[in-house]
């Protein structure tokens, strides 16, 4: 999934990330260095940690998982407006009794 892709490269060093670009000679991972540097780590959630100690969590790791999940759902496709952010966050707020 893209959001698996996303994180995994988010972990390694620009340079790197550039380095094996510029070496690699397979053009479907070429396009895949391509996508991210350009437009995956761009994308980030709409909701931040000021709308979750809104919500009454408190501040941790907890705020790590959430934002992650939700930026995974934008770039898989599984959201696509704030609208339909906020209802995942409900449910993640729900399924897990924060």
């Amino acid at each position: 999934s893209i959001s698996k892709i996303t994180a995994f490269l988010d972990e390694l060093p620009a340079l790197a990330r550039y380095g094996v670009f510029l070496a690699c000679e397979d053009t479907k991972l070429a396009g895949l260095l391509k996508l991210h540097t350009q437009q995956w780590r761009k994308i980030k959630p709409s909701i931040d940690g000021q709308v979750l100690r809104e919500r009454g969590l408190a501040p941790g790791p907890v705020y790590k998982e959430i934002l992650n999940r939700l930026r995974a759902a934008w770039l898989d496709g599984e959201i696509q407006t704030p609208a339909q952010e906020e209802a995942l966050l409900d449910a993640i707020l729900s399924e897990s009794r924060i």
